[in-house]
């Protein structure tokens, strides 16, 4: 039977964060890990080692303690760190870990095993120091009377030794001299508390005099050159301690096991009194301790519970608030009880979810252990990069990430990333890298694992598909290569010659879709052949309670995440069709002399436009990354604290809800997905969500560097762009209204003639006839010359990171050529352009 077993569950937490701190070290790189770090490692395994004691877990104990005789060697810089080592200490803390978290049977485990190869790992460096080399017993003072004599040992410090003892601390009495010597090579007295503190709690200083002293009086310099005396009480063991602080033997006496009896019987201090002083003292030991870091373990069940119970008191809220809307007038203080009760019940609310959030950092730093294992297991050189730690999730959400990140890193490293030989005679860097990536967007977070492997092999996913019967050949040939990528996630799939240990390119990508799905998130995948492969998890910040905006058109209300608005803007009915400006089937606003993409919310369910209706409009501004375009309601009906439900499948396939939540009048209302909305009104593509992939000879344009775009046509079939912020306006007038002066035209602008030239004159584009009555003039900004430009066609409005390739399309006006959605695009250089019309016109302002 375990000692001490009601404490048993906060000795396997500690012991968890412990292990982790260990691995998160012996990960560092080989050639970085400092003296520090090393004496960490040790300090973490030494911990779970004397508490194990405590506790009476020999096994634990056992493991730890061979643990520690390897770091011993390292830490005195006896023997240097290698790769076998470290091997060996993961494989030893992985053992430890099992027997941690199964702690009321380890004693039931095997140990022989590891503790034969540590065995043997410590008769090693024992063969390469000499044993004349190894460390030994430090002998202390059989006599130490004398010593602790000059210490006034009145009833609070007998009460305090007493209560360190109880939780296995050693108390020593320690001599220090304060010589030049001394601080000179210890670097000074401020590094000498630090090095002391770290590892033991000071009971009692004082001066040979025998008066009381602290920090502040020796860093003042008042005892230089003088000896002091220390009473300290530490978790390690005599010839640890001496080791660490780094001072010689005779200098540290231990005060006996036997004292605490002796000296109590002489301080008269009745036994249940003295149980109570040492709980109160030991109270106030811990709270020295962690001075200004209040915190509580608490189970998380009771976290669940609690945010269930959360959950429903704001349904209960909003029901309430609904229904006793109209009583307001007639209940005397109603309001302001109503008030108070929303307040109370958001602030709860928001206190409860934040003990629910943590840094996703806390997942993806368990797979650089992974990672490495992976590089010896499959023979490859890997890395791991990882970025945005500090974005927060829920915890549940984390938890669930788990499995299919470990699954697709696995992926990654098995069949994305080349052999090194491979890579070397591609070009690449012989170290395949694969990134871990978090950020946040509006009211989700992007979770990326990229590699610049060889990326996935589309035709060996339809050759494989055919072969399983899946498709049709004809069904095959047609499919795009988003398309094939779904292929991945039927049950089965894979593309591996042979299943491996590891993993297999589409076996289980049904599993991690399904659990995505189950907490809310989507998964989308893109790939370039020789460039690699980008897995973008879409994941909620949270899967119980948001802040959102309610709104409604047709009387149907639905629900917008409050971190996606930007703004709102009222229009009037009269004005309501002048500043909404049609463009090719496109909805444009003018915002502040920019147009901001528009649409209906009566259209994402009615795209025939017949619900429309008459009235008053509100434009919802939402933002989404670096792209922002409004959503025309009808209402705008206010903020809410909503809470997530799940979505049905049937309502997945439509691809603009989130989710779907209750409202206060009992009724149920989706969430839109703002990205989904984007992607199917056309705002965005699926190529612009995509991370850019780096190619050797090929680097493409950072996030931030992504554009607006106004895409249109001259009279040639050549795809025209023009950055929105050089745009001012852009009009539809009738060809009728061209007229010609001399080799100009010009067209009326209020009171003023306005220039309008056709690019096709200018640059070396197609130019043939037009027959059409209508024409569009792009009035440009930030420029001197007023001018316009003539285009047939407004195709577009869009957003991308152009890859220019301006060495094959040197053409006089333009920036160069780019691919958008796998067309050919020819950006304007819009000063150059009006430089070749007016060659002695100055340039823009």
């Amino acid at each position: 039977m375990l000692k001490n077993e009601d404490f048993i569950q906060e000795f396997v937490e500690e012991a968890r964060e412990h292990l982790e701190n260990f691995e998160r070290i012996l990960l560092s790189d080989l050639a970085d890990i400092s003296a520090a770090q090393i004496n960490d490692a040790f300090r973490a395994v030494h911990s779970i080692k004397g508490t194990a004691g405590f506790f009476g877990l020999a096994k634990i104990v056992e493991i730890a303690h061979a643990m520690e005789t390897i770091l011993d060697f390292v830490n005195r810089k006896k023997v240097a760190f290698s790769d076998a080592e470290i091997d060996l200490l993961l494989e030893a803390r992985d053992r430890l870990n099992v027997l941690v978290n199964d702690v009321k049977r380890s004693d039931t485990y095997p140990i022989d095993d590891i503790l034969a190869k540590l065995q043997l790992a410590e008769a090693d460096f024992v063969n390469q120091v000499g044993q004349k080399d190894y460390p030994v017993a430090i002998e202390l003072p059989q006599d130490t009377s004398q010593f602790f004599a000059v210490f006034d040992f009145d009833q609070d410090t007998q009460a305090k030794i007493a209560a360190f003892r109880k939780t296995g601390y050693h108390i020593y009495g320690i001599e220090m001299a304060l010589t030049d010597q001394y601080l000179s090579s210890s670097g000074g007295i401020a590094a000498i508390a630090d090095n002391l503190t770290s590892v033991a709690k000071v009971v009692v200083m004082i001066s040979q005099a025998g008066e009381p002293l602290n920090w502040d009086d020796l860093k003042a310099g008042k005892y230089n050159n003088d000896s002091i005396l220390i009473l300290a009480a530490s978790i390690l063991e005599a010839s640890l301690f001496i080791q660490v602080i780094g001072l010689p033997a005779n200098c540290v006496n231990v005060l006996a096991e036997d004292w605490q009896s002796a000296s109590a019987a002489q301080a008269n201090v009745a036994g249940s009194d003295r149980e109570a002083q040492d709980a109160m003292l030991m109270e106030r030991c811990q709270t020295d301790t962690y001075e200004g870091a209040e915190s509580l373990r608490v189970n998380i069940k009771l976290l669940d519970d609690l945010m269930n119970m959360a959950s429903e008191l704001v349904l209960g809220r909003n029901r309430l608030l609904t229904l006793l809307e109209p009583e307001k007038k007639k209940i005397t203080g109603l309001p302001q009880v109503l008030q108070n009760v929303d307040r109370l019940t958001s602030s709860i609310q928001e206190k409860i979810m934040l003990t629910r959030m943590q840094p996703v950092g806390t997942l993806f730093n368990r797979y650089p252990r992974l990672i490495r294992d992976l590089s010896k297991k499959l023979n490859k050189k890997l890395e791991l990069k990882i970025e945005g730690g500090d974005v927060e999730l829920d915890k549940s959400i984390l938890e669930g990430l788990s499995d299919p990140l470990v699954h697709l890193v696995r992926n990654a490293a098995d069949h994305g990333i080349e052999s090194a030989a491979l890579r070397k005679q591609k070009g690449k860097n012989e170290i395949g890298t694969i990134t871990l990536k978090a950020s946040y967007e509006g009211s989700v977070v992007n979770i990326e694992i990229g590699d610049d492997g060889s990326g996935i092999d589309f035709s060996r996913i339809s050759k494989i598909a055919l072969e399983k019967k899946l498709y049709t050949e004809n069904e095959l040939s047609s499919f795009t290569e988003k398309e094939l990528v779904k292929v991945l996630f039927n049950p089965g799939f894979s593309t591996a010659d042979r299943l491996s240990e590891v993993s297999g390119r589409g076996v289980g990508m049904d599993v991690v879709r399904t659990n995505l799905d189950k907490m809310g998130g989507s998964i989308e995948i893109t790939s370039k052949s020789g460039c690699g492969t980008n897995v973008k998890l879409t994941m909620p910040l949270t899967v119980s309670i948001i802040q959102s905006l309610v709104v409604s058109s047709n009387k149907i209300k639905m629900v917008i995440p409050q971190a996606d608005v930007q703004e709102t803007i009222k229009l009037k009915k009269a004005s309501r069709d002048q500043p909404i400006e049609a463009i090719n089937g496109k909805y444009f606003y003018r915002l502040r002399n920019e147009l901001l993409p528009v649409i209906y919310l009566s259209d994402l369910w009615n795209p025939d436009q017949v619900g429309r209706v008459a009235q008053d409009h509100k434009i919802v501004v939402l933002k989404l990354g670096q792209i922002r375009f409004g959503l025309l309601v009808e209402v705008l009906i206010g903020n809410e604290e909503t809470l997530i439900k799940p979505l049905p499948v049937i309502l997945k396939e439509c691809g603009i809800y989130s989710g779907l939540t209750i409202m206060g009048d009992g009724k149920v209302a989706p969430i839109l997905d703002i990205a989904g909305i984007a992607r199917k009104m056309a705002i965005i593509s699926d190529a612009e969500q995509q991370t850019p992939l780096h190619h050797p000879e090929q680097k493409a344009m950072a996030h931030d560097d992504r554009e607006d775009f106004i895409l249109f046509r001259g009279s040639g079939a050549e795809i025209l762009a023009l950055n929105i912020a050089r745009i001012k306006r852009i009009d539809k007038i009738k060809k009728t209204e061209i007229e010609r002066v001399g080799d100009r035209y010009y067209i009326h602008r209020g009171n003023q003639p306005l220039r309008v030239i056709r690019p096709e004159d200018y640059l070396a584009i197609n130019r043939n006839p037009y027959d059409g009555g209508d024409y569009y003039v792009i009035t440009p900004k930030l420029t001197s010359l007023p001018i316009g430009i003539l285009a047939t066609e407004i195709i577009e409005n869009v957003n991308f990171a152009p890859v220019l390739d301006s060495r094959q399309f040197k053409i006089k006006g333009m920036f160069g050529a780019a691919v958008f959605d796998e067309k050919m695009i020819l950006i304007i250089n819009l000063d150059a352009l009006l430089e070749t019309v007016e060659p002695d016109s100055p340039r823009g302002v």
